[in-house]
């Protein structure tokens, strides 16, 4: 390989070869797994060699448009100096210049080229680097022709990378035919006005068209004998469900769909909620029923019930079934709790009913999703964190396995779709979120963006005096506690942990935030100062802490953790010390009442949910509103709360606020504003206005991974 993506170079240095076009760094024919900021930092070093690159020049080039200090470029030199360890001419690879910058050490060649690389080669002198556009949640990279990967082998062919479609608008949903030589996938065409099912060989031909529907189609899954794809209807951009939807069968030759089975509300656009049995007379499926999910087996001619496989639970949700290549096991992902996922196992008899019951594969804790299995029923892959940032993971398909990650795979987003033959394809999103403000007493409502970033900006909090705004961001290439100013400007980074924070609120003094924060397969609670932006842990011990909140005096801070296989609110002195549990019957994200004499909590982590009262004087328990849209959407003032009600069919796309007045009981219609709310939900300390945080969905490519093992 002598050259990398459209002419860009190859640098070999030492065991290394850094190829600059597709961003990936081999060692002995190994591809050594990186963030990408950190290869991005590589990259300037490299091109540089032997030069000293200040530290401002490094900043600009790795982060172009986001403002982060010196810690972040620390933490990038750390990992490369770990990774690459010694240089054959020296200590370290890399030479710190004490407050000026750094300078790579090593001979770089060019690959395929004699002359090495130094501070006089013209062909470093000529090479321009350009960062790549951070886009969506993934902050992912389209690549416009192919990647070739080395992974020399003497007898396995290497893996080969390339765009599977490049067209315009959004493609995602891949589902490979059962020979592997076709995909079918959804698009919103040329127009993108309406997603519709399309097929395609494997190569350059053109798709043909299947669907035209007024709905949106997606979750495609193609038959094991190749001879139907099945599908739904999703509220394409929107990741909440749409209010229930047909299943649906469709030959992959094109003809009428026909709707053989109902899926509930609940049903969303990623994850996989039903898949085939390996007779393909049948489907495993979700059903849904409040914060509870189970799996059942339908038959695909009558629409008929086969089998229960796993039962409803009190906030559970078995979600994503897959079934191996014998029929046998089904995978599927269960979650105890928002963000608390695990890979389990359930063994089948002929006839698909549950033999035994569901063993546990992984403790990941996480955001996990698409479970696959190899062609040979021994290994599951699976993408893990949220919207799969942590990217494509591998496992053994037994119980206590551990998983580990596939390599230069960190970012395939959520959509996958694994052939018998060795390919594997996956959506690449370029989708964000930003933070946008609505005026409550405005009929009607014209909200605006107010902070907008081509990363994710999400999770807004006003402070208490209304002057500033907290907010979680991946700008920096992981996702931190920023601050602006109550109009959106002057946005800096708070926290500097490179892992994933969030779940963020004020202490009352404003001069704190409590979050949580993912470090492995742990989760904590942290508290930050406001100003000079120390951090300290709180909890610690294994498991999980999550959706931190202050009590009215600044003095607790509630968190929820699993008690007993069940959410629960817990409690521990803000300056430290041992928790308190304090429900006993289920509590998930909390605020104390303005007064120190009630809290008010989510009753579990569903969608919608329950809203509840808790007297801390007698301890009674009441539930006070019935149906909440989403556990977060709430805020407590003195008189009341503002909250969105679980969303009205006519009203999907809209955020509803309303208000419940303690002294009467009653609930009012506040605001209707035309816009899905995402992520976020905070109503300004003068009640004039409110923050919310939808998805930007800027488009998504196919990609194609060609001898995957």
């Amino acid at each position: 390989m002598n050259g990398g993506v459209s002419g860009s170079p190859v640098f070999e240095f030492g065991p290394f070869r850094l190829d600059v076009g597709s961003r990936v760094l081999v060692r002995a024919g190994r591809i050594v797994s990186l963030p990408p900021k950190v290869i991005d930092t590589l990259v300037v070093l490299v091109e540089n060699n032997g030069q000293l690159v200040e530290k401002e020049k490094l900043l600009r080039s790795i982060w172009p448009d986001t403002y982060v200090d010196d810690n972040s470029l620390m933490h990038n030199i750390s990992v490369l100096r770990k990774v690459l360890g010694h240089s054959p001419e020296g200590p370290s690879y890399i030479e710190t210049a004490p407050r000026r910058g750094y300078r790579f050490t090593a001979t770089v060649r060019v690959a395929g080229e004699e002359s090495s690389v130094n501070s006089e080669s013209p062909r470093i002198r000529r090479l321009r680097w350009f960062p790549p556009l951070a886009a969506g949640l993934f902050g992912m990279i389209l690549l416009p022709m192919a990647i070739w990967v080395e992974l020399r082998s003497p007898t396995l062919p290497p893996v080969k990378m390339s765009p599977l479609t490049t067209y315009p608008g959004t493609e995602a949903f891949p589902t490979f035919s059962p020979d592997g030589r076709q995909v079918a996938f959804v698009w919103n065409g040329e127009k993108q006005d309406q997603f519709d099912i399309y097929v395609k060989s494997i190569g350059a031909d053109p798709p043909r068209r299947l669907t035209w529907d007024a709905e949106s189609e997606c979750n495609l899954v193609w038959s094991p004998d190749g001879a139907l794809i099945a599908f739904n209807h999703c509220r394409m951009g929107d990741t909440n469900p749409p209010p229930g939807t047909g299943l649906y069968i469709i030959p992959p030759s094109g003809g009428i769909k026909r709707k053989v089975g109902y899926m509930d509300e609940g049903s969303k656009d990623f994850g996989r909620p039903f898949t085939w049995t390996s007779d393909s007379k049948a489907v495993i499926k979700e059903e849904v029923r409040g914060a509870s999910c189970k799996l059942v087996a339908m038959s695909v001619e009558t629409g008929a019930e086969i089998h229960e496989l796993t039962s409803w639970q009190p906030e559970i949700r078995d979600i994503d079934p897959c079934i191996s290549p014998n029929g046998r096991t089904l995978a599927f992902v269960r979650y105890t709790g928002p963000g608390l996922g695990n890979l389990y196992l359930l063994r089948l008899d002929s006839k698909l009913a549950p033999h035994g019951q569901p063993e546990r594969v992984t403790s990941e804790n996480d955001f996990v999703a698409n479970p696959l299995w190899n062609k040979n029923g021994t290994e599951l892959l699976y993408t893990a964190g949220y919207q799969g940032e942590r990217g494509l993971w591998r496992v053994s398909a037994h119980t206590g396995a551990r998983g580990t990650q596939v390599p230069a795979l960190e970012r395939v987003g959520l959509q996958v779709a694994l052939s018998r033959d060795g390919k594997l394809a996956y959506a690449r999103r370029y989708r964000d979120f930003d933070i946008w403000r609505a005026e409550l007493d405005e009929t009607p409502a014209h909200p605006k963006p107010l902070i907008v970033s081509t990363f994710s900006d999400q999770e807004p909090h006003y402070s208490p005096d209304g002057r500033r705004i907290a907010f979680q961001s991946n700008r920096s290439g992981a996702m931190e506690i920023w601050v602006s100013n109550a109009d959106g400007t002057g946005a800096a980074q708070l926290t500097f942990l490179h892992a994933q924070a969030g779940s963020l609120a004020w202490s009352p003094d404003g001069r704190q935030i409590a979050f949580d924060c993912r470090s492995g397969k742990t989760v904590d609670v942290y508290v930050v100062n406001r100003d000079d932006k120390k951090v300290r842990q709180l909890t610690t011990g294994p498991g999980f802490h999550i959706t931190p909140a202050w009590s009215h005096d600044g003095k607790w801070i509630y968190f929820v953790s699993e008690l007993k296989g069940r959410l629960e609110i817990l409690k521990m002195r803000s300056s430290g010390g041992d928790p308190v549990q304090v429900t006993r019957a289920g509590g998930f994200f909390v605020y104390e009442s303005v007064d120190g004499k009630s809290l008010f909590y989510a009753k579990d982590g569903g969608d919608p949910t329950t809203l509840w009262r808790k007297s801390l004087e007698t301890g009674k328990e009441e539930q006070i509103i019935e149906s909440l849209r989403f556990w977060s959407y709430f805020n407590v003032f003195d008189d009341g709360i503002y909250f969105a009600p679980a969303r009205r069919k006519s009203k999907f796309d809209n955020l509803e606020v309303a208000f419940y007045d303690f002294a009467t009981g009653h609930v009012r219609t506040i605001a209707d504003i035309p816009q899905w709310p995402g992520i976020g939900f905070s109503v300004s300390p003068d009640r004039k206005s409110i923050l919310f945080a939808p998805s930007v969905t800027r488009g998504a490519d196919l990609m194609l991974i060609e001898n995957f093992r």
